[in-house]
């Protein structure tokens, strides 16, 4: 499951990427490998993570000319 959350992290919605690490360590405490899901767990927060910020920046800009177009 975190591999499938992590590459819907990375490739779709960067919002799934945190349950890709939740369910990575869910499977390393059953002593399962989950280090590809780990990884691009990671990848997708990152993602997440540059995407909130240009969205603020985004906004601020848009408070910042008044709102118009």
């Amino acid at each position: 499951m975190s591999l499938v959350f992590g590459i819907l992290g990375v490739v779709l919605l960067p919002i799934l990427a945190p349950f890709a690490l939740w369910q990575a360590s869910k499977a390393e405490k059953l002593g399962k490998s989950a280090t590809a899901g780990k990884v691009l767990g990671w990848i997708g927060v990152v993602f997440l993570a540059v995407g909130v910020v240009f969205f603020l920046l985004f906004l601020i800009g848009l408070a910042a000319s008044g709102g118009g177009y």
